[in-house]
């Protein structure tokens, strides 16, 4: 087969001009030739206003078909460029009718021979041409603002890729399209820095160059990494990008592991997109477990021989915990997630729930889920902001759910705008100065502070650089407590005049628990010695 671009001056209609010759077994001799004209048009009105602005042939044309003929027009009166194919099974079932009359005279023929039989493959003695027009819908890809500069088509991962570059009043771009045979063609557009000379592409390669007169442009074939979830992945126009499900991730199909199963790999259909219509309850608490359903609303992916789906609890820290779930039908599914709650050790937490395979650690279809662990909190601030679903245990010191048994619990009204500030005990923000080698009462603030009792004491601790020192308490009351500290009990350094030290409250249930009232801020303690000062008035002294 051979491919001639034909501009004959005497006819206004430029031509593609396909030639089949047939040779004989040894190679040695033309045993019959068959020309057939292509043109863009699709019904028997033959398009006379046509000008060939560039042709290609690609070769092996993917799904089954033969090798293509690519052509791109434009029209004389209304300069709108258009791209029509025809597969070249086509041309020879045309050269091979049974029975043929050609009614139109070929720009190279003069007349229409009497003679002239219709061939039957490569059997035919002498030659003959007929005229065909497109087989694909007439495309409209360039307007009547472009000038087109260079054309180039190549087949590419079972797709027929046709770029065009062209200038208008805005700049000169290059223009991707995917051949298809509808009238419908989805382009990526990508602005170059001057009008494109010469469009040039090397098999495996994942870039176009396109040559201006003053550079060299890499244009790339597809970005489909810059689409981060499935809706925008299959809405894209790149027809080499889809998304796969199972990997969750926007790629060609060559790069997402078993595409070809259904829902694996989609593209162009966003509602093939897996989705979670719904996650019933919408809470766990740890203490008082129940299974949790999730709900696949579409886009549930085949499994493989030998695949599960599991159930994905992510924190987006980390690898997701998996836990295997149990169908209730084709699209519910149900999991007990009591021990992976219990991993995470989190008072409250918003996790995202979905489905994984069980050959990757990666979710798709997921939906919200806010998880309470009670117990993981370890003071009253903590516990209880939890949105009222666990309280503080006030003399046993631990956090629990909400209605369960234990000495003085406290606990919050959400919908009553309470929050833990209004009932947790606390050792409000402060700083404090005391003077070494005196004994003094050092009164902290506090809030919500209970009162003391025989088995329930009160500890200062003030943390030094180098050691702890605990101060017995006088309770004055729910606002208040007093420190108490000898000379005896705190020095510093021989030669430093003041030195800054941290002070915590803590609770002791008779020396067995010790545990820390909630600081709302930083509480610090300076400690000066004013002897350590070098002043010789008292001026300098007080100051």
């Amino acid at each position: 087969y051979f491919v001639v671009l034909d501009v004959i001056a005497s006819v206004s209609r430029p031509s593609i001009r396909v030639l089949r010759v047939c040779d004989n077994s040894n190679e040695t001799s033309v045993a019959a030739m068959y020309e057939a004209e292509i043109n863009c048009y699709t019904s028997s009105a033959v398009d006379d206003t046509s000008k060939l602005l560039g042709a290609s042939l690609l070769q092996s044309f993917p799904s089954g078909a033969s090798t293509l003929v690519i052509g791109l027009f434009t029209q004389y009166a209304s300069p709108k460029s258009r791209v029509c194919t025809i597969g070249l099974s086509s041309i020879d079932a045309s050269m091979n009718s049974a029975s043929c009359s050609p009614t139109t005279i070929l720009p190279w023929r003069a007349t229409i021979p009497n003679s002239l039989s219709c061939p039957n493959s490569c059997t035919i003695s002498s030659p003959g041409a007929i005229e065909i027009p497109s087989n694909s819908a007439n495309a409209d890809i360039l307007s009547s603002s472009d000038t087109y500069t260079s054309s180039l088509a190549f087949n590419y991962e079972s797709l027929a890729l046709l770029f065009i570059a062209f200038t208008n009043t805005s700049g000169a771009f290059i223009q991707e399209s995917n051949i298809i045979t509808t009238s419908s063609i989805p382009t990526l557009t990508w602005s170059v820095p001057g009008p494109v000379t010469r469009l040039t592409w090397t098999s495996g390669q994942n870039y176009v160059y396109a040559i201006t007169s003053t550079s060299v442009v890499q244009v790339p074939i597809e970005q489909c990494s810059t689409f981060t979830d499935c809706l925008s992945c299959a809405a894209n126009v790149n027809p080499l990008c889809g998304w796969c499900t199972v990997e969750q991730k926007c790629s060609r199909r060559s790069q997402c592991q078993n595409s070809n199963v259904s829902s694996r790999w989609v593209q162009g259909n966003t509602s093939q997109c897996p989705s979670s219509s719904s996650v019933t309850p919408t809470t766990f608490t740890l203490e008082r477990p129940t299974n949790i359903t999730l709900t696949i609303s579409s886009g549930l992916p085949s499994p493989l021989t030998g695949e599960s789906f599991l159930y994905l609890l992510s924190t987006g820290n980390g690898v997701p915990i998996s836990v295997p779930c149990s169908q209730v039908n084709q699209t519910t599914f149900t999991y007990n997630i009591t021990g992976a709650i219990s991993q995470l050790n989190t008072p409250k937490l918003v996790v995202n729930i979905g489905f994984g395979s069980s050959l990757l650690n990666i979710a798709f279809a997921t939906g919200r889920l806010t998880t309470y662990n009670c117990a993981a909190a370890t003071s009253c601030s903590s516990c209880l902001q939890t949105d009222g679903v666990c309280g503080w245990c006030n003399v046993e010191k631990r956090c629990t759910a909400v209605n369960s048994s234990c000495s003085n619990v406290i606990s919050v009204n959400p919908a009553g705008g309470q929050t833990y500030l209004d009932v947790c005990p606390s050792l409000l923000n402060g700083s404090y100065l005391l003077p070494v080698a005196v004994t003094r009462l050092l009164v902290l603030s506090t809030k919500n502070l209970p009162p003391m009792l025989p088995e329930y004491q009160y500890t200062c601790s003030l943390q030094l650089p180098s050691t702890v020192i605990s101060l017995p308490t006088i309770y004055t009351s729910n606002t208040s407590i007093s420190c108490l500290y000898t000379a005896a009990q705190i020095s510093i350094p021989v030669g430093t005049s003041a030195m800054v030290a941290n002070i915590s409250l803590i609770w002791t249930n008779s020396g067995t628990v010790m545990y820390p009232i909630d600081p709302l801020g930083v509480i610090q303690v300076t400690l000066y010695s004013c002897s350590a000062f070098s002043v010789t008035s008292c001026t300098s002294c007080l100051a």
